[in-house]
């Protein structure tokens, strides 16, 4: 083993931290590998310890009492780092010589049981030697590590010299010299399926070397033992053989009774062979279906996070869009990916909080944080009461599309924008009394409104696409917004004969708004008390 400076850091920065439950149980790691390290930290410093390490790293000790399931080589560096800062108070990875890891190279000798193996049990014990398992042995370790690959780089019989390293470059950020240690410990503890002694392991080349790191860990594995099928046809041979010649010159017995002794002999070897080759066929049907099994396992994996991913998709989705729409997008999934849009009749709302760049200015940002947080709890649902589509946030500002409904003109759809944005203003009375009870100062809206035609579709490129409307009522109601007084809201004055019930009128006007060649004639409503 090339020489490792004692106290070498290696710290891996910047290491990843999936808190997705679902993604820490990525197939990466087998479950029964982390269960039985689990198992030896816990005798070493305790469950407890490790046992929030566990949580601190997303998962509950009780996780790996499933040994079929898998864990991510993300979850097992968090908690190494967890465990460190239990047991250090520093969150670094400890160097290959570490004592600390020795309870990774234990699992390794002591994972050669019935129990922690399980069905690969019978798999391993039908092989007869370590021979022949290595030579399947690049399949056979993605049973346990699925981000590994095995090379057998040379074999004769007694030895073999394996390359082990991540499949893929990226994996070897996450990573830690507890993989090297527990593949030691597995290889030592090998010949513990066949009743044998601990196997010699010496390791010519280490990823954790701090001076000369390889791409991969090298290991030359002497057994000094194997090839027990011709061992037990020599071992048969010779002793009928013995049977033969001795029996007739010591006991004067028929060479007949002598040579059928001696066939029923090399029968029963021939008969362990045949049961032995069976048992190697039964062992190959065996990883076959364990292979299908964790075919099937990624499978679902892999189903799951694309199902979550839609879910979340759906739900921002939902949030995003009306019932009717997300119902159409539903029936005809290719309207949301494909670029343009649709003509549509529908109103426009723009809304913001009065003086808001003072407020800023006054508070801690963490604190203006949570007072927009609380501000859009509350609008936010008077807004979906109403049918509205909250297009984008701005900061402390919405801009709220209303779709036109079948049967609605442009007047009915403004009626129903204002009708919104009047319960936005009374709503921040609450708003108001939750602000002073965390001694925040009060806040105050104003809102513009215009309706007409849009269209409403896909805007940008494949790349990446935005949801949204376009057209003349969204320009003049963002220029309208600043137009009314806190507490108030600006109407286009065509659309309205009367305020709509529940309103007062403040006041009636004509104003130039940019880019509009002739003046607007503009109502200004509010709540009525």
């Amino acid at each position: 083993m090339p020489s490792i400076l004692p106290g070498q850091d290696l710290t891996l920065i910047g290491s990843p931290r999936p808190r997705d439950r679902e993604l820490l149980r990525a197939p990466d790691m087998s479950a029964r590998l982390v269960a039985g390290i689990l198992a030896e930290l816990e005798r070493a410093h305790g469950a407890a310890m490790v046992a929030e390490a566990c949580a601190e790293a997303g998962l509950a000790r009780e996780n790996f009492f499933d040994l079929d399931g898998w864990v991510s080589n993300g979850f097992h560096h968090e908690l190494v780092l967890g465990m460190q800062r239990r047991l250090t108070g520093r969150a670094e990875i400890p160097p290959w010589d570490a004592p600390f890891w020795q309870s990774w190279r234990r699992v390794g000798h002591q994972g050669y049981t019935r129990e922690r193996l399980g069905p690969y049990w019978p798999l391993l014990r039908a092989l007869g030697s370590p021979e022949p398992l290595f030579k399947r042995a690049p399949g056979l370790v993605q049973r346990f590590n699925r981000t590994l690959r095995l090379q057998v780089l040379s074999q004769s019989p007694g030895y073999s010299l394996l390359e082990i390293g991540p499949r893929d470059p990226k994996d070897a950020a996450l990573q830690v010299p507890g993989n090297c240690w527990a593949r030691i410990g597995i290889l030592e503890g090998l010949g513990a399926v066949w009743g044998q002694r601990h196997l010699k392991v010496e390791h010519m080349a280490c990823m954790y070397d701090p001076v000369a790191p390889s791409p991969a860990c090298v290991y030359r594995v002497s057994y000094g033992f194997g090839r027990s099928d011709w061992r037990s046809v020599a071992t048969a041979a010779l002793t009928a053989g013995t049977l033969l010649v001795g029996g007739w010159a010591y006991f004067g017995m028929p060479a007949w009774a002598l040579l059928a002794g001696g066939v029923g002999v090399v029968g029963a070897s021939a008969k362990h062979l045949s049961d032995r080759h069976r048992a190697i066929d039964e062992a190959i049907e065996l990883e076959a279906a364990l292979a299908r099994s964790d075919a099937r396992y990624a499978r679902l994996f892999t189903d799951s996070v694309t199902l979550r991913r839609t879910a979340l998709a759906n739900r921002k989705l939902s949030g995003y869009l009306p019932e009717e729409l997300v119902d159409r997008i539903l029936r005809d999934p290719e309207e949301e990916l494909r670029l343009g849009g649709t003509r549509t009749l529908g109103a426009v709302l723009f809304t913001d909080v009065v003086n808001f760049t003072p407020r800023c200015e006054a508070e801690a940002p963490e604190r203006v944080l949570s007072d927009l947080n609380l501000l859009f709890g509350t609008l936010d649902e008077v807004i979906r009461r109403h049918a509205g589509v909250i297009d984008k946030r701005m900061g402390d500002g919405l801009m709220v599309v209303f779709p036109g409904r079948e049967g609605e003109d442009e007047a009915a759809i403004a009626h129903r924008a204002a009708r919104c944005a009047l319960e936005l203003l009374r709503a921040m009375r609450g708003v108001n009394d939750a602000l002073a009870q965390r001694g925040a100062k009060p806040m105050e809206l104003r809102a513009g409104i215009a309706a007409g035609p849009l269209v409403q579709g896909n805007m940008g490129s494949p790349m990446r696409m935005e949801y949204t409307v376009i057209g003349a009522p969204v320009n003049l109601a963002a220029r309208l917004e600043p137009q009314a007084a806190p507490g108030h809201v600006v109407v286009e004055a065509r659309l309205f004969e009367a305020p709509p019930p529940g309103a007062t009128l403040a006041s009636r006007r004509s104003v130039a708004v940019k880019g509009i060649r002739d003046e607007v004639a503009l109502m200004e409503l509010t709540y009525a008390p």
